[in-house]
């Protein structure tokens, strides 16, 4: 059903945007400094233009993505941290540098789940940005629920890992990180899209050991509504609308960076 839907307003778009130029065409005819191929050619334009404006968006934020794909992403490192005898760093301190918020809860739980992991690579804590989506409220019968959060709170804690068991506490902002390796974001937000940029630092030796960059296009609450989602069914199967998809490189620096084996020991 969905599927007729879609090809029969497309192809009711398809017949006005054909209409719209077929207009111009007999406008201009009228017209004798317009010689035949003109009109033609203005014609052809006009159709082009009407059939593909609802997508102009889409066709703006790909030309951004490819041309940040192919210019601005290298994976340029610099100098590369210092490990122990088995492989750790010190400590890491991450700041905001998600292109969009995590689907986090920040309960006691969830952060010992997250320490073992950092354990693995990091020796003594973790300084980081996460972002709390949900409330914690009591009903009516006095149970505890987590309620989904309109908009998510920031929020900054340490995380000890060299502590038994592992545990946090809340901290203020960036202000208070004291990790030797930082890794902090730099957001500026354009009309369609967001860019970020991630600086790796080691504090320590107050060097820039590598810099990320990448970019997420934030679509509004009013997405659904435009004229190609709303009318013209321009969805994927599950009925969400069809977006172009962020791109960056903060992963691959930051595994090149932790994981890779040209990190020096101490």
């Amino acid at each position: 059903m969905f599927g007729l839907q879609f090809i029969a307003v497309n192809f009711l778009y398809l017949v006005f945007s054909l209409f719209m130029g077929n207009i111009i065409y007999i406008i201009l005819a009228k017209k004798e400094k317009f010689t035949s191929i003109k009109r033609i050619s203005i014609g052809i334009g006009t159709f082009l233009v009407v059939w593909m404006l609802p997508y102009y968006d889409l066709f703006i934020q790909k030309g951004i993505k490819t041309y940040y794909e192919t210019f601005k992403m290298n994976n340029t490192i610099y100098a590369y941290p210092d490990k122990d005898e088995n492989g750790k760093i010190e400590s890491l301190g991450i700041g905001n540098v998600s292109s969009k918020p995590s689907d986090y809860i920040s309960d006691q739980n969830r952060m010992i789940e997250h320490g073992i992991k950092w354990k693995k690579f990091v020796e003594k804590f973790v300084e980081l940005n996460i972002y709390d989506i949900y409330e914690r409220v009591v009903n009516n019968k006095g149970q505890i629920q987590y309620k989904k959060r309109e908009t998510p709170l920031s929020k900054y804690i340490k995380l000890y890992l060299d502590k038994s068991p592992i545990y946090y506490e809340y901290i203020k902002d960036e202000s208070e990180y004291h990790a030797r390796y930082q890794v902090l974001g730099k957001r500026q937000n354009f009309y369609f899209f967001d860019e970020i940029v991630a600086e790796f630092w080691d504090t320590k030796k107050d060097i820039l050991l590598a810099k990320s960059t990448g970019i997420g296009f934030n679509n509004g609450n009013d997405y659904n509504d435009k004229f190609r989602n709303k009318y013209l069914r321009f969805r994927g199967p599950s009925g969400i609308a069809l977006t172009i998809q962020g791109v960056g490189n903060y992963r691959e620096i930051y595994n090149e960076l932790f994981f890779n084996s040209k990190s020096k020991n101490k």
